[in-house]
């Protein structure tokens, strides 16, 4: 029979044809309809072709294929909302409950919620998250079989975990750390930390066959003190001045300053005195009062300190001659000596046991009854007595005067501690009090045989002599150790006025060529300070020989340095240890 029939007739009767094919142009009459609807199973050996935009709708639902021009890219999804959407340039974006449409990041797989996107992959494995949500025990996984690294949160111990080893490269920042689980019990099993632990860990073996001296930064000495306030102005404020008229900065004191005070009787009343209350004494206390005086009138030679007026203890003394006249214990005991400092000045100290009401009281004392308080001179206010530096100390020797104003002084000073053999020394800046470590060094010597000061005016094989003109006064100073061992260097009356020195008598053979080290503790002070000291380390003896090294004292400065090398080392209250470092040949 002939294919060709009417479209009202086919679809009419139902009937089909003989081969079980049609197609359009073989309907007779009939134009292409727009949305033909087709029932049960369609099937085609060859290409289902669709236009732009026009889409293949599947099921009740409305899944739709189709190819959107005007965005190039091809979309299947359901009721235009959730679906895939496949783009020109190799991506992939997957929306759930959202509109498909939007713009998507190149080489890379989205997915959306809502129509916003919640995920991106890209091409180079990067992601970025807004918001996503792993359930407990569900690992995120990474490597080959997913297991080279987890992460993920533990719903059985609570904790977050990140399983695998890491290598990381950058910064990393944390609030809170806690690795107790791979951290030891106790700290490293060497600790070298030396300036913060102060310790030695007990199987590091030291050794050292000597004792030798560190600062242990905390430990203080008592050093300067004078008691006394306003010692400067003798006779002034807090002065009790009986019958005596005083000339405050009339004449030059031990100090080269014009602060000396005169003193004048202007009564012949018996016990004129001038005196000052310090209130420090209590039974069994040792107080050591001392006083400068100089002779300014031939009738008045001597001076009487009385320092305890409650048990009648004093001293006196004659400033013509340097001699101590003598004594009276009252119920405690006293000593006395007398100094003499040059240019007819006297260093007058007595120190007494016992004190209970201790006061510094001086009389002047006329030549006719000096070991009395009466006065047979007519007393004119006039002529009289130079006195300057009256001190109150609490302890049983004089050192070096310290004057005051309307309070009385103490000073501290760092104290050098004493390392027994094998004992471990931890340094400390003396002054800073920073910890330094634990000192180590090869072995020393002190070569000299008498590292003290002695107090003579003999020449001797060893020790410190004294020479053009000077004499060292020892124990008259608070030494960097604590002890009163240092000594005051001062002009010997009618030594020498040239090339006045110290020095120290110990030749030294040098067998071969070495390097040494001469140091010395120094400290401005005394009665008139000086500023510069030379240091000198003299080969063969001879002074043209030597290697001077000049510190300047008052800022612990090297002032000039001749040869060699020279370190200032400050260790507090003035005192600086001065060192210099010389190589010297066979034979020097």
């Amino acid at each position: 029979m002939s294919k060709a029939r009417t479209l009202a007739n086919l679809i009419s009767d139902n009937a089909e044809l003989a081969d079980g094919q049609i197609s359009v142009a073989e309907v007779v009459g009939a134009a292409p309809l727009a949305s033909p609807t087709f029932t049960g199973t369609v099937t085609s050996t060859g290409n289902i072709a669709l236009g732009d935009d026009d889409e293949l709708v599947l099921g009740s639902n409305r899944m739709r294929l189709y190819y959107s021009a005007s965005n190039n890219y091809t979309v299947l999804d359901s009721n235009g909302t959730s679906g895939f959407v496949f783009d020109g340039v190799n991506n992939l974006s997957v929306n759930i409950g959202g509109s498909l449409s939007g713009a998507f990041t190149a080489n890379g797989v989205s997915l959306y919620s809502g129509g916003t996107e919640k995920l991106q992959v890209y091409g180079s494995g990067t992601i970025a998250l807004d918001d996503i949500k792993v359930n407990d025990d569900v690992k995120i996984g990474f490597g080959q079989f997913h297991t080279d690294l987890e992460l993920y949160h533990d719903s059985a111990t609570t904790t977050n975990k990140l399983v695998g080893d890491l290598t990381q490269t950058g910064a990393f920042t944390t609030d809170k750390y806690n690795n107790a689980e791979a951290l030891p019990t106790v700290r490293p099993s060497l600790l070298l930390d030396f300036a913060n632990s102060k310790t030695l860990d007990p199987r590091i073996t030291f050794t050292r066959g000597s004792t030798a001296t560190y600062w242990d930064g905390k430990t203080t000495t008592k050093a300067e003190e004078n008691l006394i306030s306003n010692s400067r102005y003798t006779g002034g404020s807090g002065w009790n001045s009986g019958s005596y008229t005083e000339y405050q900065d009339h004449a030059t004191a031990p100090d080269g300053t014009t602060t000396a005070t005169k003193v004048s009787p202007n009564s012949s009343a018996a016990g004129i005195s001038v005196s000052i209350g310090t209130g420090i004494g209590n039974d069994g206390d040792t107080i050591t009062g001392s006083i400068y005086a100089k002779q300014d009138s031939t009738d008045y030679p001597a001076i009487s300190l009385y320092f305890n007026s409650a048990n009648g203890a004093r001293a006196t003394f004659d400033i013509t001659n340097g001699t101590v006249v003598g004594t009276t214990n009252g119920t405690g005991t006293i000593t006395a000596s007398i100094v003499s400092v040059g240019n007819g000045w006297y260093r007058c100290i007595c120190t007494f046991s016992g004190a209970t009401t201790p006061e510094c009281t001086f009389y002047v004392l006329d030549a006719a009854d000096n070991n009395d308080f009466s006065l047979d001179n007519s007393p004119d206010g006039t002529k009289g007595m130079l006195v300057w530096g009256p001190q109150f100390e609490k302890r049983s020797t004089a050192t070096a005067y310290t004057p005051t104003t309307s309070a009385p002084i103490v000073k501290y000073q760092p104290t050098l501690q004493t390392a027994a053999s094998g004992e471990a020394r931890f340094d400390h800046d003396p002054v800073t009090g920073e910890s330094k470590g634990l000192l180590i060094e090869e072995p020393r010597t002190n070569l000299i045989v008498c590292s003290s000061p002695e107090d003579t005016d003999t020449f001797g094989s060893n020790g410190w002599q004294d020479y053009y003109g000077f004499r060292a006064y020892r124990n008259t100073a608070i030494a960097p150790d604590g002890t009163q061992t240092a000594a005051t260097v001062r002009a010997i009356v009618g030594g020498a006025t040239t090339g006045a020195s110290m020095y120290v008598n110990n030749p030294i053979v040098i067998s071969s060529d070495a390097t040494y080290t001469y140091s010395v503790y120094l400290k401005k002070g005394g009665e008139k300070p000086i500023d510069l000291v030379t240091v000198s380390v003299f080969g063969n003896g001879n002074v043209a020989g030597s290697y001077q090294l000049k510190v300047d004292l008052s800022d612990g400065t090297v002032d000039t340095l001749q040869s060699g090398t020279a370190i200032i080392e400050n260790v507090g209250n003035g005192w600086y240890r001065c060192s210099v470092t010389q190589t010297l040949s066979a034979g020097e």
